[in-house]
C-alpha cells in the first residue's frame, strides 16, 4: 500500500510480457483493472 492523496491505494509490481524484472513498473491497480478489466490476478499471483 501506498499513500496517494492522504489515502491509502494499492499499487501492483508489473512485470510486462517480453521485459526482464528489473523493467518491472509499479501501476496503480485502479489504473491497472481500468485498462485489462478481465485480467485475473488471483491466478496470476505467486
Amino acid at each position: 500500500m501506498v499513500q496517494r492523496k492522504n489515502r491509502a491505494a494499492v499499487d501492483l509490481l508489473v512485470q510486462w510480457q517480453d521485459c526482464s524484472q528489473e523493467e518491472a513498473q509499479w501501476v496503480p491497480y485502479e489504473d491497472f483493472i481500468k485498462k485489462f478489466p478481465h485480467f485475473d490476478l488471483e491466478t496470476r499471483s505467486n
